[in-house]
């Protein structure tokens, strides 16, 4: 065997960052970034929803919404913050220390039904790989220990943005305001979901077409 072949049998995400043709790198840096951005786009969905919700109304500062939280958003997020923890324990068996309003909002769609125990399930998985491929990008592209990301991966996020945009519009805005949507068909609310969803999946189908 050639020391190139050897080279390449041996470490073939190495060989292939430093001497192939890029075309699988590149698929790589691509899939992890879109599981970023979409990861991303679904943590400020799932936020935004469950700040809203617990508010009283809201101001607008520098282009960007602020909720004036009512007096229940405080004692509401302790409880799901504990509440998640102790999805995550028994899960995933992770014990979560670092958490936040994410992860209280998690809970809270969770206990709501927006969620199942799957979906949690790969929320906390999902939370792992986004901090993975922020902050360990490299390691994913050239250690041969780590498996080679799937094209199908990016789906696992907007399939969740999908799922919880949509129980969003039929359960939360579709009951405040029924006379907004009464004209649409019970399909056509099923399939409702934020423009988001639509953006990040046109934008996964136009850079991997063949992940869809």
């Amino acid at each position: 065997m050639r020391p190139d072949q050897e080279f390449k049998a041996k470490h073939p995400k190495l060989h292939e960052a430093l001497l192939g043709d890029g075309k699988s790198l590149t698929d790589q840096l691509l899939i992890a970034s879109l599981y970023v951005m979409g990861f991303e786009c679904l943590k400020d969905f799932i936020e935004d929803s469950f700040d809203s919700f617990f508010s009283n109304g809201f101001t607008v500062k520098n282009g960007k919404l602020v909720y004036t939280k009512s007096q229940s958003y405080a004692p509401t997020r302790d409880k799901y913050l504990k509440r998640y923890k102790e999805l995550s324990k028994s899960l995933m068996g992770v014990d979560s220390n670092r958490v936040g309003t994410f992860h209280a909002a998690c809970a809270w769609f969770h206990d709501m039904e927006a969620f199942d125990n799957n979906d949690l399930i790969l929320i906390i998985g999902g939370i792992h790989y986004r901090n993975n491929f922020a902050h360990e990008l490299y390691r994913w592209v050239v250690d041969d220990k780590l498996p080679s990301l799937d094209r199908h991966f990016i789906n696992a996020p907007l399939n969740l943005f999908f799922k919880i945009s949509n129980w969003w519009i039929c359960n939360v805005e579709a009951g405040i305001a029924p006379e907004d949507y009464e004209r649409f068909s019970d399909d056509e609310m099923r399939g409702a979901t934020s423009l988001n969803v639509h953006l990040l999946q046109a934008i996964a189908d136009k850079v991997l077409p063949a992940a869809k």
